[in-house]
């Protein structure tokens, strides 16, 4: 197999570091220049992660990108546990009006954010027990494959759960590589079984809270929701036109009125920093989902189109442009690339039954 230039990632990079001068221009026009060049740091802080996270996993190869999904994973579980051991996961259902859980270590974070962040160790997860051999290891992702989805239950994020399931869902819409891969389809279904039953045990066992229980089947909750989401984003189209090289962060919620940011990545790229902002964000979302069209089949290519996935449509509900773990996991997905073409080059130079070759070599050989 002949390895591509990795020109379409590097591509994608260079877009985000020129979407990042873009806002840093923007946010001198602001009309509290000192908190906007705060805001604008941030942005350029974020550009750091993403490279210092790619070139970390392009550079150490796939034990290094395995051990980074295991870290998460084991991170995710272990902050949780801890969040339950020390009553701190307690405390904020009792705090939060729908009684749903919101908390890390002690700290309040926002339930949509958490949500996101337990939905990716639960991919990651399924990443994970499909490619790495060791017995202990697979338990332990066995046990986040059963517990995660129970968490995501009692988050009560409606757009996360949405999301979710579409990601979990859309490989099967593949169907020549649904045929080309069938173990991995069956993996799928599996996993699909296994946490349905998990949640459903729970569910059935009324272990939801009454005020997330609500909020997951109540229709009329959730128009609300999206009509207070809907909001913002007509906003973002005003401001668009009005002033199409954007508001500013903080200048905002002086041209919009409002108090909220707009609940969608696109739009608040739109509406804050103007035209030439979504058009760098669109490129740049373009590039990314290019990246992982041609990344060979295999589980890196699922992984990455999975996190990729997740990432837009949750995009499509909150704002994730200023959120670390959104840039940490699109690194992940550009330096699935390499990984892949790792183990696609490794299979094909491999002969099929090495181990046995001293078997089929002639005698006079070994005199």
């Amino acid at each position: 197999i002949t390895r591509p230039r990795l020109r379409i990632s590097h591509k994608a990079l260079w877009v985000m570091a020129i979407y990042t001068l873009w806002v840093c221009l923007a946010s001198l026009a602001g009309p509290y220049l000192r908190y906007e060049l705060v805001r604008a740091f941030t942005q350029v802080q974020l550009l750091a992660l993403i490279l210092i996270v790619y070139w970390i996993l392009q550079t150490n190869g796939q034990k290094c990108f395995r051990w980074a999904c295991r870290a998460y994973v084991i991170g995710t579980l272990g902050t949780i546990a801890l969040a339950f051991i020390t009553g701190s996961a307690i405390r904020a259902i009792e705090d939060t009006p729908e009684q749903r859980y919101s908390a890390t270590l002690g700290q309040a974070t926002d339930a949509n954010m958490l949500a996101s962040l337990t939905a990716i160790a639960f991919l990651a997860a399924i990443y994970l027990f499909a490619r790495d051999r060791n017995l202990l290891w697979r338990l332990l992702y066995l046990a986040a494959i059963l517990f995660l989805p129970i968490m995501m239950l009692k988050i009560g994020s409606r757009g996360a759960l949405i999301a979710l399931i579409f990601t979990m869902l859309s490989p099967l819409l593949f169907v020549r590589q649904v045929v080309r891969r069938p173990a991995l389809a069956a993996l799928l279904l599996g996993v699909i079984l296994l946490a349905s039953v998990s949640a459903g045990l729970v569910v059935r066992n009324r272990g939801l809270e009454a005020g997330v229980a609500a909020r997951l089947t109540d229709p009329y909750q959730a128009k609300e929701a999206l009509s207070y989401r809907m909001m913002p984003i007509k906003k973002a189209v005003e401001c668009a036109v009005t002033r199409p090289l954007g508001t500013s962060y903080y200048g905002w919620f002086e041209q919009s009125g409002l108090r909220i940011l707009p609940h969608s990545d696109f739009f608040l790229a739109l509406g804050v920093y103007g035209i030439p902002a979504a058009i760098l964000f669109a490129l740049f979302v373009i590039l990314i989902m290019l990246t992982v069209k041609r990344t060979p089949l295999g589980l890196e290519k699922l992984y990455a189109r999975a996190i990729l996935t997740y990432l837009l449509i949750m995009g499509l509900n909150v704002g994730q442009l200023y959120q670390k773990h959104y840039w940490v996991f699109l690194a992940f997905i550009i330096a699935s690339e390499r990984i892949a073409w790792f183990f696609a080059a490794t299979k094909e130079e491999l002969p099929p039954c090495a181990e046995y070759e001293e078997e089929l070599l002639p005698e006079e050989q070994f005199a």
